[in-house]
């Protein structure tokens, strides 16, 4: 029976993971049930996908975004239909073995991986229909394009979605999900009406706030705890037909936050977001806020209104684009973001956290003052959020009115051991004076993250809460092993 990878074994793979995340495939010799895969796998039920043993689909889901952890699946099923994720996860209880779900494994730290066990490809299940006026129902495997091509050819859009179009519905959904349209709507989660979920036990059920409640409840920002979403119902909106986007510049940390607040809260534009950007080495830091109007036409777009009692250094021309450019807007970032992956072939620790307004600036300040908490760091983004509009209970955030995002990536090239190394503990670091703080982190990018921080993370009551969801819905234990949450 394979051993699970430890940070040791990991380290002994890095050759193997560099390849992975340069998309070179690995030549490796069959090490998961050799000589006895004949046994494992007698009692297979009937499927209409396609289960693969082969090195080289087991290897090209081993690893995840980051590049940190390689653990390689006995078994990769790619469904064709919902019915083939309930045959295997019976299937799964009854031989043992550990099963998770994968979209794009945009996540960071191995919760999309299961060494040993089965992992599910969910991206061939990438239907979406529109089910009524407004809303959508879209397959886990579906990417947010997927579902917009099919939502604005009717005029309609989602209200929040995530930045990074290739993403799966049911990965954004099963993690929560933040947009710059947040402000006004929530987390993705937020804007869910009904959800097919399959549980640990292998039943499917339709759940929403009115029917099987716990089960949807949990699933949304759940992590694949209790259940895996296969399909969910969308509910959307009217999309504009064009946006109207400028830049704000500031040089003062506490104006540009104040006015990052005031935006946030007062609703004059639908979408805010902001960057901190670094002037030059050793230079200090500049702030950004990116603020967006939606409109049927960019000649009805007046910035005197909306930038009224701003206080911004400077400030760009105005750029209008139509919704669905709109919708792709950071694709040259992520593009220019693989491309330097492959060039030099690097780890990425991400890490996003929420900290209650009351203390941001002093919590932001002392990151842009310590130099090991800045080093590596490819991007800074944030987002000030209302947290009453984030409803769904497993999406957590600092019990004050407003919070802020700080969301941090960085990449450290493979061969850089040492600074991986000291890197990991920074992150680590950060993660621990969140807490401290009163602050959550977003379950996705949470730095090696046991049970006891999880524990911390969900605090008494929701934790309860999911232990008993989770020995109702997967009493074996076998969804999602990589989060280890129970």
């Amino acid at each position: 029976m394979p051993q699970k990878t430890t940070r040791r074994r990991f380290l002994a793979k890095v050759p193997a993971v560099a390849a992975a995340v340069s998309g070179l495939h690995v030549n490796r010799r069959t090490l998961v049930f050799a000589g006895d895969s004949g046994s494992r796998w007698k009692d297979l039920p009937r499927l209409d996908g396609v289960f693969l043993e082969d090195d080289l689909a087991r290897e090209q889901m081993a690893v995840d975004f980051s590049g940190q952890l390689h653990q390689v699946p006995a078994a990769v099923l790619r469904p064709r239909t919902t019915e083939d994720i309930v045959k295997i996860v019976r299937f799964a209880n009854r031989n043992g073995l550990k099963l998770a779900m994968r979209g794009q494994g945009h996540s960071q730290y191995g919760y999309s991986l299961v060494e040993g066990g089965i992992l599910v490809d969910s991206r061939p299940l990438n239907t979406v229909a529109l089910s009524g006026e407004r809303t959508a129902h879209a397959q886990a495997g579906a990417s947010w394009d997927d579902v917009t091509r099919t939502t604005l050819a009717r005029g309609l859009t989602p209200p929040a979605m995530g930045d990074t179009m290739t993403l799966s519905v049911g990965g954004i959904l099963s993690a929560g999900g933040v947009s710059n349209s947040s402000h006004l709507f929530g987390g993705v989660v937020d804007n869910v009406e009904e959800l097919d979920v399959v549980t640990g036990a292998g039943e499917l059920i339709k759940c929403s706030p009115t029917r099987d409640s716990e089960l949807f409840e949990l699933a949304l920002g759940g992590m694949g705890q209790c259940g895996l979403i296969v399909g969910a119902r969308l509910r959307l909106m009217v999309a504009p037909k064009g946006v109207v986007r400028r830049d704000l510049d500031y040089e003062d940390l506490k104006t540009f936050l104040a006015d990052h607040r005031r935006l946030s809260t007062e609703g004059r534009v639908e979408h805010v977001g902001a960057l901190v950007i670094p002037k030059g080495e050793g230079r200090g830091w500049h702030f950004r806020i990116n603020i967006g109007k939606f409109c049927a036409s960019p000649e009805n777009v007046d910035f005197g209104d909306l930038q009224a009692g701003l206080r911004f250094k400077s400030q760009a021309d105005p750029v209008s684009e139509s919704y669905a450019d709109y919708l792709q807007r950071e694709n040259a970032r992520n593009a220019a973001g693989a491309a330097a992956r492959k060039n030099t072939p690097s780890r990425l620790l991400y890490i996003a956290m929420f900290v209650p307004e009351s203390v941001s600036e002093e919590f932001l300040a002392r990151i842009l003052a310590t130099p090991s908490d800045t080093a590596g760091m490819t991007r800074c983004s944030l987002y000030v959020l209302p947290t009453r509009k984030f409803t769904r209970p497993m999406f957590v955030l600092p019990e004050q009115d407003l919070a802020l995002n700080i969301f941090l990536l960085r990449r450290v090239p493979m061969a850089e051991e040492t600074r991986y190394t000291e890197m990991v503990a920074v992150v680590r670091g950060l993660a621990d004076r969140a807490h401290a703080a009163s602050g959550k982190i977003y379950p996705p990018y949470a730095p090696f993250f046991k049970r006891s921080d999880w524990k911390t993370h969900y605090g008494q009551d929701r934790w309860r809460r999911l232990a008993a969801a989770k020995r109702r819905f997967d009493p074996n234990g076998l969804l999602t092993p990589g989060v280890a949450l129970l």
